[in-house]
Formats: C-alpha cells, sequence, structure tokens
C-alpha cells in the first residue's frame, strides 16, 4: 500500500475496487481502519493526498460509493469521539488512545482531533450536504479486534493482550509497548482495550446476505458485549408501534432502519424514530438507551 511499491492515495485504492468488480463481477467494499490513529487524515476535509486541493464532486462521489462503512472502535482505543469534541458526553473519555499516529512518528496535536473521531465527520459530513455538495461521511459503524493473538476475547477479565510477543506474561501489562523517546510519547500494554463485535441485521445467516447487510449499513459495533440494537426512522410510528410484538415488521414497513435514508418530508412532517435494545445476557448494563 505504500511507495514505492503501492500508494498511499485513495484514489488508487478506488481504481482498483472498480476494476476488481469489472473484471470478476464480484462486490466489495473498502471499510476505513483506526481513525483515531490517523491524526486528522481519516475524515480531512481537503485531500491531503494531494496537496490540500479541495475534494472535487467526482472525490466525495467515489468515496462515498466504496467507504461505507468505518471501524469505530477496537482493540487500539475508540474512534467514536473525545472529550475536547464531546465535553458534555459522559462517556467520550472511554479508551482514549491521543498521543500519536500508529507508528508514534507524529504527536497528536489539538486541531487534529477535529477530523479523526467519527461523530465529528458525521457532522462534518452533513455540513458538506448541506453546502450543495455530496456526503462523503454517510457511514455505518463496524467494530474490530485487531488481534494478532488469533484470540478474540470481548470482556476485560478474559482479555488476552493484542499481541504474541507480550503473551504469555505476568508482566504484560506494564511493559512498553511502543515508544518514541524523542517525541516523548509511549504507550503500554494495560493501554490495549478489549475489542468489540459487529452486529449486523441481515436476511438470513450467510455470506451475501451479511455482505449485503454491511453495504446497506444495516449494522452496529458494540465495545464487547452483545447487546441487541434495532433502530428504525419514520414519518408515521405511533405508540402501537412500540408496544406491539412486532416491532421490525412495523419498522420496515413505516420507515427505514439503520444505515438508511430518510425519504424527503412534507411540508409539516417531523421524523420520529423506533428503537430497541436488549443487553447482553452475560450481565452488560443497559438501564437507558442514550441517543444522540
Amino acid at each position: 500500500t505504500m511507495k514505492p511499491f503501492g500508494s498511499d492515495n485513495p484514489r488508487e485504492l478506488w481504481k482498483w475496487l472498480e476494476k476488481y468488480e469489472q473484471t470478476t463481477g464480484g462486490d466489495v467494499l473498502a471499510i476505513p481502519h483506526n481513525p483515531n490513529l490517523s491524526n486528522g487524515m481519516m475524515f480531512a476535509l481537503q485531500n491531503d493526498f494531494e496537496q490540500g486541493a479541495a475534494f472535487d464532486a467526482k472525490y466525495l462521489a467515489t468515496r462515498a460509493r466504496w467507504e461505507r462503512l468505518v471501524e469505530i472502535g477496537q482493540t487500539k482505543g475508540d474512534s467514536e469521539t473525545h472529550p475536547t469534541l464531546s465535553p458534555d458526553d459522559e462517556f467520550a473519555d472511554y479508551e482514549r488512545w491521543d498521543w500519536g499516529n500508529l507508528d508514534l512518528t507524529e504527536k497528536k496535536t489539538a486541531q487534529m482531533m477535529k477530523t479523526e473521531y467519527v461523530r465529528q465527520a458525521l457532522k462534518n459530513g452533513l455540513d458538506l450536504a448541506a453546502s450543495g455538495g455530496i456526503n462523503p461521511f454517510k457511514l455505518g459503524f463496524v467494530g474490530g479486534s485487531d488481534m494478532h493473538t488469533g484470540l478474540s476475547t470481548n470482556f476485560d477479565d478474559n482479555f488476552f493482550g493484542a499481541f504474541t510477543w507480550m503473551e504469555p506474561s505476568p508482566e504484560r501489562a506494564m511493559k512498553v509497548a511502543k515508544g518514541n523517546e524523542e517525541l516523548g510519547i509511549s504507550y503500554k500494554g494495560w493501554q490495549y482495550a478489549s475489542p468489540g463485535p459487529t452486529a449486523v441485521w441481515a436476511t438470513e445467516n450467510t455470506r451475501g446476505a451479511v455482505f449485503d447487510a454491511l453495504e446497506r449499513r444495516e449494522a452496529y459495533a458494540t465495545t464487547g458485549p452483545r447487546i441487541r440494537v434495532r433502530f428504525f426512522g419514520g414519518y408515521s410510528f405511533d405508540d402501537d408501534d412500540l408496544r406491539g410484538r412486532e416491532l421490525a415488521r412495523s419498522g420496515y414497513q413505516k420507515g427505514v432502519p439503520m444505515g438508511s435514508d430518510l425519504p424527503a418530508a412534507t411540508k409539516g412532517q417531523v421524523p420520529s424514530f423506533l428503537v430497541w435494545a436488549v443487553r447482553d445476557p452475560e450481565g452488560a448494563n443497559l438501564d437507558r438507551i442514550q441517543i444522540i
């Protein structure tokens, strides 16, 4: 992916994906990885791979086509938001990795935060669309592990660490995993997070159906607990839909599921949302639903 053997410019990736589909008849997606370690490049508002040029319509449309999902959390921290961006959110401090980029060759600055966290990117995408452009940040969410041990353990009390060189060792938590003495930044083994899974609402348990659900963004991520969530938006939901035994049927019939676009409202219409959640039977807390 890097020069001289490849390219770090996403345009080249998108060209390859296009050629793959044309050549094979296959169907592919690109899912960006670890925005919180991009030092502001993941959701930049200018083309940093082409001397900071302004985005053109083709760039925005092509990105929106191929990059429909983003990895919002994994073992190297949370990419949803940051306390400096969401000071009133009590959960914004969850699993922070805000000291540098992936290989610690560049130290993090406050300015970088604004274009590497997903929640802010969603807002920026709406602004781009409202100004007459195309929204390149209309994203669904997946979770990941990025474990290099072959062991996917989703809970802190059963977490084996991220890399084989750290295991097995009673000192693994306090080992310096990576550091840059010149910049004065480093992190230890204990700062790796237990990873979270991706949940997908598919029509059947097949590879094709799961892929189709990911492509339409009917997916979400958790920080580990297997919480079940359904979310629909529409203009005609009522209390009976919430109390009924077939909430999902009402959701699909009267609205659209997570990841979809609401149809344009007629004059005076205001959207409402139908939300359902079930906690993990292993004991994940779910005493409320926080909607942001």
